[in-house]
This record gives C-alpha cells, sequence and structure tokens, in this order.
C-alpha cells in the first residue's frame, strides 16, 4: 500500500514540473532583434527547406558531416538547391526545378546570383 502511494506522490509531482516547463515555455520572451535578425539566418532558414543535395539531409534538418556530426552551416549547395527549387532565373530564364545554364547553354555549377537573390527575396517576410 505504501508502495503504491508512494508511486502516485512521484507522478503528482513530476505532473506539477511538466506543468510547470510548460508555464515557462509559454511565457518566453521572443528572441531579441540582435539573434533574431543576425546576418545569415534567413539564409540557413531557406536553405533548409530543400533537401541538401551533398548529405541527403531532408527539408527542415541541419546538414550532417562525416560521422553523422551536425554541421553549424547547411552545405553550399543546400542554398543553390532552394534556389532552383523556388525562383526562375532572371540571368537564363531557367525554369523552377531547372539548373541554371551559361551562355553557351550548358549547365553550369551552382546558379546565377540573380535566382539567389530573388529566391531570398522570396523567402524573407
Amino acid at each position: 500500500m505504501a508502495a503504491g502511494i508512494a508511486s502516485l506522490a512521484a507522478h503528482e509531482r513530476a505532473q506539477q514540473s511538466a506543468a510547470r516547463l510548460d508555464a515557462d515555455r509559454a511565457a518566453a520572451r521572443p528572441a531579441p532583434p540582435e539573434i533574431a535578425n543576425r546576418p545569415g539566418r534567413a539564409e540557413r532558414q531557406a536553405a533548409e527547406s530543400a533537401r541538401c543535395p551533398f548529405c541527403k539531409a531532408a527539408p527542415g534538418q541541419h546538414c550532417t558531416a562525416a560521422g553523422q556530426r551536425v554541421m553549424s552551416k547547411p552545405h553550399p549547395g543546400r542554398l543553390d538547391a532552394y534556389a532552383v527549387k523556388a525562383a526562375i532565373c532572371p540571368e537564363c530564364v531557367a525554369g523552377v526545378g531547372d539548373g541554371c545554364r551559361g551562355p553557351n547553354g550548358l549547365r553550369i555549377d551552382g546558379v546565377h546570383p540573380g535566382r539567389l537573390q530573388s529566391a531570398l527575396l522570396g523567402w524573407l517576410p
């Protein structure tokens, strides 16, 4: 009987602790502008909305390096993959989903700067 009462008391303490944690999270202030608007944050969020062509990280997940170590920045090609997925290139007129092409009509590595810029402008609020 005493073990059942002790178990019930432990359960109630756990529920109270969870309720306090939920209240603390609800009362949390948003990130200050100097953190929320850090340079590169919009680019990282945009890049992470596309699948990484290098490490195959799914949209919404961070890129990983060898040994499954989470990287602090996405792979460079991931932002290009987002631009291809999100915008038409104003320089070579490549459609959404098509890679950029050079003046000779051959595909180029990466994307034109104008395409990247227009994709990021579409991402920013």
